[in-house]
C-alpha cells in the first residue's frame, strides 16, 4: 500500500519533493570472497512523474523512518524508480 514520503537530494540545501512511496522487504545479492551471499534489504517504488531523478545518498522519509538511497534503476516500463534503501 502507498504511503506519503518526502526525498531529498544529498546535496546541500535540496528542497523536499513530497511523493507516494510503495515501501517492500527485498534482498541485496553480494559476493563476498568469492562467495554468493544475500542480506536483507528495504526497497521503495516510486512513479518517475512524481520524482524526476534520484540520487545515492538522498533521503527518504516515510511517516517516522528514514532512509538512505544505496542504488536505483527505471523497472521495465520506465515508469517507477526502484530503490534499494538502506536505513538512514
Amino acid at each position: 500500500m502507498a504511503a506519503d514520503g518526502v526525498y531529498t537530494a544529498p546535496t546541500t540545501g535540496a528542497a523536499g519533493v513530497e511523493l507516494r512511496v510503495v515501501l517492500r522487504a527485498g534482498e541485496q545479492d553480494a559476493a563476498l570472497l568469492g562467495v554468493g551471499i544475500s542480506r536483507p534489504s528495504v526497497l521503495a517504488d516510486v512513479r518517475v512523474t512524481e520524482l524526476a531523478q534520484p540520487a545515492e545518498g538522498g533521503t527518504l522519509a516515510v511517516g517516522a523512518e528514514s532512509f538512505r538511497v544505496r542504488t536505483f534503476r527505471k523497472d521495465a516500463e520506465r515508469v517507477v524508480w526502484q530503490l534499494d534503501l538502506e536505513p538512514g
